[in-house]
């Protein structure tokens, strides 16, 4: 399992991994493949946070 960290995004918005992954377990999803999939939604997040600032 790769190791939980929370991530700043711009407009100082936090992505909490491991809030995110208690969450799964509490929906009896799989930690093992939730904290691979984890990084790409944060990627996918973040790129979404950047493209939706004001010029």
């Amino acid at each position: 399992m790769q190791a939980i960290q929370n991530q700043i995004t711009p407009g100082t918005r936090v992505f909490d991994l491991g809030l995110a992954l208690e969450m799964a377990r509490a929906r009896g999803y799989d930690l093992d493949i939730m904290s691979e999939l984890l990084p790409e939604a944060q990627a996918g997040m973040l790129e979404a946070t950047i493209d939706s600032q004001p010029e």
